[in-house]
């Protein structure tokens, strides 16, 4: 192990010499004093390099030999995967996207949709209004926003609504049912309304065969 590191310094030190020499070739500085002198130094550590060939066949051994054990244990690193290797083992991943995926993406109602119910709504197409919000629901969607103002807007329309005007109130809380179906208040309303409905219904079925018969009795 020494004397293969022996050879090996003086190599090293021997270049260091001969590369600060010629820097002093073209700045003289000390401890050459002079471009001669560094001159000299230069070729002596030339003629040192090429009389010692031991120090230069250490270093190639010592480089044939890493080569050697690399060759030997061989290269453990794996190799490079390409673009097409790897879509290929993820089929998924190679998939171009399709429509089902946008809609997939897609977790809030569109512009279109928005629209749609805010027409509806202004038009008081109420039954219209619940079947889109139900929709939403359906697919997912993150619509509070819409909800929270289509539901604030038709509290203000049925609430001054008198109890008599059942099938208003009916249609206003049908759509707030739509809209919050899981406020219990909203689902109560709806079979009491039609029950009301129904009632004044029989009534208005009772009264008119009443003035039938009081008509055929008369005739």
């Amino acid at each position: 192990m020494q004397e293969s590191f022996l050879p090996e310094f003086g190599l090293t030190v021997g270049s260091l010499i001969f590369c600060v020499a010629i820097v002093a070739i073209i700045y003289p500085f000390k401890p050459f004093q002079s471009r001669r002198n560094a001159m000299l130094v230069a070729f002596a550590c030339l003629a040192a390099v090429d009389l010692n060939p031991a120090a230069i066949r250490n270093v190639e051994d010592a480089a044939s030999d890493r080569n050697a054990t690399e060759l030997a244990l061989g290269d453990t690193r794996p190799d490079p995967i390409s673009p097409a290797e790897n879509d290929a083992a993820d089929p998924e991943a190679a998939r171009a996207p399709t429509a089902r995926d946008d809609e997939a993406a897609q977790t809030v109602p569109s512009e279109r949709d928005i629209c749609a119910v805010m027409t509806s709504f202004e038009a008081r197409r109420w039954a219209e209004t619940a079947a889109q919000f139900r929709a939403f629901q359906e697919a997912g969607y993150d619509y509070q926003p819409i909800a929270s103002e289509i539901e604030e807007r038709t509290l203000a329309i049925v609430r001054p609504l008198p109890v008599s005007q059942h099938h208003a109130n009916l249609d206003g809380y049908r759509l707030l049912a739509a809209i919050r179906p899981e406020n219990p208040r909203y689902r109560q309303k709806i079979p009491e309304y039609e029950n009301r409905i129904e009632r004044t219904r029989l009534v208005a079925v009772g009264a008119l065969r009443q003035n039938e018969d009081r008509v055929q009795g008369i005739t």
